[in-house]
């Protein structure tokens, strides 16, 4: 029997990248920017001028290795992964790439970059059961259900059929229960 399929979008879903971002922005550009301020997906509406690109500027190797995992999300997925198969998704450029494999490495003893990585900008075309990921236009019909992982940019949007707004890593997985068996 085929495992169903698990896909899960990594930055704000499966690990804090905001907020370790708008504190490397605001110490070098003088800025009081928060995470609840930023209330729309283009993150660059919100920053002063002279920020001319803040993923160019400040992701690196060491951002993402210093990215730390939310709240109950490493415990969650490796109670997942004993029963479905877990995709990691990941629009990160590519010269961290490597980085983010190391990264997940870290995380999961069963991580396996070439069996358990998707990297790709328009994750809307990948299929899968269940698709977990912060950003609303990624959800799409390519899945049989979506969780919108809940964050200020994306509470404007209204929920589409077989969609579900969740905050934190406890609900997801009772609601992945719920919904694969």
């Amino acid at each position: 029997m085929n495992k169903k399929t698990i896909l899960i979008d990594c930055d704000d879903t499966q690990t804090e990248f905001v907020r370790p971002l708008l504190n490397l922005y605001n110490n070098k550009h003088n800025d009081n920017l928060q995470f609840n301020d930023i209330t729309d997906w283009q993150i660059h509406k919100f920053l002063k001028p002279t920020c001319k690109n803040i993923f160019q500027e400040f992701v690196n190797e060491q951002f993402i290795m210093d990215c730390f995992p939310i709240a109950n999300s490493v415990q969650v997925i490796n109670r997942l992964h004993e029963r479905y198969d877990i995709i990691f998704l990941s629009a990160v450029f590519h010269s961290n790439v490597s980085p983010r494999a190391n990264k997940l490495s870290s995380m999961f003893n069963w991580y396996d970059w070439s069996k358990n990585t998707i990297i790709a900008s328009r994750k809307d075309l990948i299929q899968g059961d269940i698709l977990i990921d912060d950003c609303f236009s990624n959800h799409s019909s390519s899945v049989s259900h979506s969780i919108l992982m809940d964050r200020p940019w994306n509470e404007k949007y209204k929920l589409n059929k077989n969609m579900y707004r969740m905050n934190n890593w406890l609900d997801i997985e009772e609601k992945i229960y719920d919904l694969l068996g």
